[in-house]
């Protein structure tokens, strides 16, 4: 399994995706000052879930889905997080 496919099921796992883009950006990072493994990763994630959440909550519950990948296959992780409203909104 990929590491976006097993990020993808580890949100799934917790959360209704309505939308999952997904980016490596690892190769610009190859030369990092303390990386020592592990993928740069950048998401867009839209989900029902985040209706009413504040950002430091959507990121929270975003971080307890990836659990142990992170710091481990995941060095760092940038994400974007929007309600299925936010999203169509960010689209026009």
């Amino acid at each position: 399994m990929t590491l976006e496919e097993q990020v993808k099921e580890n949100l799934s796992a917790v959360m209704s995706l309505d939308h999952f883009g997904y980016q490596d950006d690892t190769a610009g990072h190859e030369h990092h000052p303390g990386r020592n493994g592990g993928a740069h990763v950048t998401a867009i994630i839209v989900s029902k879930d985040f209706e009413g959440e504040k950002l430091l909550n959507r990121h929270k519950m975003v971080y307890g889905a990836l659990g142990s990948l992170m710091g481990n296959d995941i060095h760092a992780f940038s994400m974007k997080t929007f309600t299925p409203d936010e999203w169509a909104n960010q689209k026009s």
